[in-house]
């Protein structure tokens, strides 16, 4: 996966095949609401008129990538037959995760913007640690129980990745020529830290993402 960030928005390339004649690509970028609402069919209306005219808009918004990748990007671009479009929703932190003999798992209880790319972790960790609470506990044991233990095991993981999420997305808006500098210029000299010091070896700054549920005390 490769990434460029512009001053509009991220714009990154995904190879899809072993021969990598295959690509996926997105962009993402701040929007405003649609006219008729935050609405299924608000969104809908606004998806058409933003993929119409979408390949103009994103050509400009990767002129800044200079060299053969900022080519390459516009080839894509311009190769593109299909574009989608597809609104980030995200639910409010504090919601209510079960109710009677019902849980909600995954995005249905917390679903989170994808700009850390946890979004399906954090539904595998939910079922694989409610399988481990199921089978720990005993058979007649209230299922209240069970999920309310759930909740105090996950909620302090996942409202900590979602404002993480959260953040990322903020730092993806419309930026000035300026901002957008100094952002690349902060961006290069942290990786070129990380790399160069040998962070990677020791797992610094994976802290987050490297987790195994199974070592979750229940």
């Amino acid at each position: 996966m490769t990434g460029a960030l512009t001053p509009h928005g991220v714009f990154a390339l995904v190879p899809c095949s072993a021969s990598n004649d295959t690509l996926f690509w997105m962009y993402s970028q701040g929007v405003p609401m649609p006219s008729a609402g935050n609405t299924r069919d608000g969104w809908e209306e606004h998806s058409k008129t933003a993929t119409e005219g979408f390949k103009p808009t994103i050509l400009t918004a990767v002129d800044s990538v200079q060299g053969n990748y900022g080519d390459l990007l516009k080839h894509v671009i311009k190769s593109t037959e299909v574009v989608k479009f597809y609104p980030i929703f995200r639910l409010p932190l504090g919601g209510k995760w079960s109710q009677g003999r019902c849980l909600l798992l995954g995005d249905a209880g917390h679903a989170m913007p994808p700009h850390v790319g946890q979004g399906v972790g954090m539904a595998l960790e939910d079922a694989f640690l409610l399988s481990r609470l199921l089978q720990a506990s005993p058979p007649n044991a209230p299922l209240s129980e069970i999920f309310s233990q759930f909740d105090r095991i996950r909620r302090p993981r996942i409202e900590k990745l979602y404002k993480q999420a959260a953040g990322k997305g903020e730092q993806r808006k419309e930026t000035g020529p300026w901002m957008h500098w100094v952002k690349e210029i902060a961006i290069w000299a942290a990786l070129l830290l990380y790399t160069s010091s040998g962070l990677y070896k020791w797992g610094f700054g994976e802290g987050d993402v490297v987790y195994d549920i199974d070592e979750a005390e229940v």
